[in-house]
């Protein structure tokens, strides 16, 4: 039998999977509009200077947000295992 929770859980991993990707978008989009406009203004048009940046954009949000994203997804798969084996809700 199927287990009524699992739109539920499938909602809360939908919205986890955003939370953990909107800091990186967010820097990447940021950073690239940012240099897009700079290399507007200097009519430089080189492409590998917008993927470095971003690329460094997206590893500093890593860095620093690197630690809560792990912890939020070992609570949310801690808590999924748990309704597997049948704990508490």
């Amino acid at each position: 039998m199927i287990d009524p929770d699992w739109p539920i859980l499938l909602r809360e991993a939908l919205v986890l999977a955003v939370r953990l990707a909107a800091p990186a978008v967010v820097a990447a989009t940021v950073v690239g509009l940012a240099v897009a406009v700079l290399q507007t203004a200097t009519q430089v048009q080189e492409q590998t200077i917008g993927l470095a940046a971003r690329i460094l954009a997206i590893s500093a949000v890593l860095l620093l947000l690197g630690d809560w994203m792990v912890t939020e997804l070992l609570d949310w798969s801690g808590h999924v295992l748990l309704l597997i084996a049948g704990g508490p809700r």
